[in-house]
């Protein structure tokens, strides 16, 4: 549904180091403030993909990866297709209602109540989100094809306690 760079270290192939440390600085945040852990992280793939028009990626997920973080660019200003995030189902937001269904009860879908949220990328801005995290494109509508740069990230630190010995190192 889209190609994909040959290389899955594009940013360091191409020498793109600027927009990698742009995305380095977006992820460190991320996992600071977002997730709320003391961690180090590394960059441990980046590519750029090709999405022609009518075409859209289907749902995956990035498996061994912390983070995953995108942008979207164009030399067009058109609107961006909307990224569809499959990570909520309606037992796991209300799991004390597990096994009813309570799609007929919402009067409003909103994040808090729906088995997806759709995000619209805005030219430039970096979307991140953990790489567990099922996610598609919805096909593109623009008259161009819409490109898209990715860098997954890893763990690139101790966890646990020494004390304790049940320390691990990560390196990446």
């Amino acid at each position: 549904l889209c190609d994909l760079t040959i290389s899955y270290n594009v940013l360091e192939d191409l020498g793109l180091f600027n927009l990698l440390y742009t995305f380095d600085q977006c992820a460190e945040k991320y996992v600071r403030e977002v997730l709320g852990l003391n961690l180090r992280i590394k960059p441990v793939g980046s590519w750029v993909s090709r999405t022609a028009t009518g075409r859209g990626h289907q749902p995956h997920l990035h498996k061994n990866t912390l983070i995953t973080a995108v942008t979207y660019f164009n030399d067009t200003n058109e609107d961006l297709s909307q990224i569809v995030i499959h990570n909520k189902q309606l037992d796991t937001v209300f799991p004390h209602f597990k096994g009813l269904d309570l799609e007929d009860k919402i009067v409003a879908f909103n994040n808090y109540n729906n088995a997806s949220l759709n995000i619209r990328p805005i030219q430039n801005q970096v979307i991140i989100m953990p790489g567990h995290v099922g996610h598609s494109t919805l096909p593109s509508t623009s008259k161009a094809d819409r490109y898209c740069i990715g860098v997954n990230y890893f763990i690139n630190d101790s966890l646990g306690a020494v004390s304790k010995k049940n320390s691990l190192t990560v390196r990446c």
